[in-house]
């Protein structure tokens, strides 16, 4: 009953969206496999339960936890602690950084020391992992495995970028083999996938390639807005990635664009009540007022950023928003 219960709402979902067994199925499952999937004939793995329901545009956190066996719940513990670890190399601060608008040399060091703990306590989480052949055996947890192995590289600069962005390719066309960012817009995603174009274009901007980070991060927003249904999956990425989108507009100088995007995540952050991401985009936007000559608006942002972020517990956010403030505007919070 349970399988035939998440193979139901994988099919309605499917025809809901009015693709075709192969359009859905290809490269996760074959199309027979799904087949049986949707008629409740086959339980499929966790990875892959969950990548068909992300591109689909729907939540799966909820409906595939039901499901795991106890081996399951033994590396689904070893990689919920690998996901708790942020990514702790800002995208806008590398080894050539002169300065960070609102990052102090003490936050910096901080950033540096959490990254190699991080660094260390993940690749030996990855080995664990490595360990066991039933999940290596699964494709899409060998792109999870990747993806983590290109973002301690990218953290603690072990490799070259070219070859960190070859890791976060490769990990990528596991599922979409014939990948190509022009066809962005038109994919439907997997949060792993999400996670790995976000990751590549980070890189892009690291070795210095503004412009495709930039186009990267246009399409990767239209392409969720445009592709997911439900409002939870909106909440968590859309604001997420414009974000980021944001903060490289402003780096190369295109603040007004900037403003655009944040105003916009703003306003999804409120429709889909994940307010938590609010302190960064309202942040972003105020620096890109004060960029362009609008303090006085700046200035009124950066004191409402500052009291939602304590009130959230966004510690880093609100002594970032207090620095810029201190340094740029004179003014104390």
């Amino acid at each position: 009953m349970a399988g035939y219960a998440i193979g139901s709402l994988i099919k309605k979902l499917r025809k809901q969206r009015g693709l075709t067994q192969e359009e859905l199925a290809y490269p996760i499952v074959d199309r027979a496999t799904l087949s049986r999937i949707e008629s409740g004939k086959v339980m499929p793995s966790k990875k892959s339960a969950e990548a068909l329901l992300e591109r689909l545009g729907y939540n799966p956190s909820n409906v595939v936890d039901l499901f795991l066996d106890s081996e399951m719940e033994a590396t689904q513990k070893i990689m919920n602690e690998i996901d708790s670890y942020p990514i702790m190399r800002p995208a806008h601060i590398n080894k050539k950084d002169e300065g960070i608008q609102g990052i102090s040399e003490s936050d910096k060091a901080r950033f540096a020391k959490d990254a190699e703990q991080r660094v260390a306590r993940v690749n030996d989480l990855i080995q664990e992992l490595e360990a066991s052949k039933k999940f290596m055996d699964d494709k899409l947890n060998l792109q999870y495995i990747l993806f983590h192995k290109g973002i301690n590289s990218f953290i603690s600069w072990k490799e070259d970028s070219e070859k960190i962005l070859e890791i976060l390719t490769k990990a990528l066309k596991i599922t979409i083999p014939e990948y190509d960012e022009k066809y962005l817009q038109s994919y439907y995603l997997s949060k792993q996938e999400y996670q790995l174009i976000n990751a590549i274009a980070l890189q892009y901007s690291t070795m210095g390639d503004h412009d495709k980070c930039i186009g990267i991060y246009y399409a990767l927003k239209n392409n969720i807005k445009n592709h997911t249904i439900d409002q939870i999956e909106l909440g968590m990425r859309y604001p997420a990635i414009a974000s980021n989108l944001a903060v490289h507009l402003s780096l190369v100088g295109r603040p007004e664009e900037a403003i655009e995007v944040c105003e916009e995540a703003e306003k999804i952050c409120r429709d889909t009540r994940f307010v938590f991401l609010l302190p960064g985009i309202v942040s972003t936007r105020a620096m890109a007022l004060y960029s362009i000559g609008n303090k006085e608006e700046s200035e009124r942002l950066l004191r409402q950023t500052y009291y939602v972020a304590m009130q959230y517990g966004h510690f880093n956010a609100a002594e970032q928003v207090k620095a810029f403030m201190k340094d740029f505007l004179n003014k104390d919070i």
